[in-house]
């Protein structure tokens, strides 16, 4: 008899925590929201990769200077060129526009307008007005934009030609 009485009570307990489980379903439970934030500045943060390489890039030459201008806004134009170290060499055409020392469109011609002549120089050109157009000059200094760290650092040469013929 005290085995019945133990089952009996194991089987009461089951049902009664069984009955408890079952009225705790989700329509009964109310779920606060949660906020979700980014940071948009640690989203698009660059980050800076050192890249060797035994190849050094030719000097950056100087195209005219001014070849526009309305009111405060002037057009400038430089050329620079750059040594691969696939050891090919390479010409970009940079045209910049200011306004009151801000640039306010920028563009660049690749191999004197043949066209992109590798996958380095395309990524580049997608990506590079971001980081200059809107900007001064001096806060300008790209580095290894869209994987071109060659034509990063002949476009960098570029802006200081041109900065130079400003303070010239």
């Amino acid at each position: 008899m005290p085995i019945i009485i133990a089952i009996v009570a194991v089987i009461a307990i089951l049902g009664v925590g069984g009955y408890v489980l079952q009225s705790n379903t989700v329509e009964d439970s109310v779920i606060a929201p949660t906020e979700i934030t980014t940071r948009p500045e640690e989203a698009t943060r660059p980050t800076e990769t050192a890249e060797v390489t035994d190849a050094e890039p030719a000097p950056a030459t100087t195209a005219p200077a001014p070849v526009a201008e309305t009111s405060s806004e002037m057009t400038y134009k430089a050329r620079g060129e750059y040594l691969t170290p696939a050891r090919t060499n390479h010409i970009i055409d940079v045209t910049l526009t200011l306004e009151n020392g801000i640039v306010t469109a920028a563009d660049v011609i690749y191999d004197e307008g043949d066209g992109f002549s590798n996958p380095h120089q395309q990524r580049f050109d997608g990506a590079y007005k971001a980081q200059v157009v809107g900007k001064r000059l001096d806060e300008i200094n790209l580095s290894r934009v869209g994987g071109a760290s060659v034509t990063s650092r002949s476009f960098n040469e570029v802006i200081a030609d041109i900065e130079a013929q400003i303070n010239a």
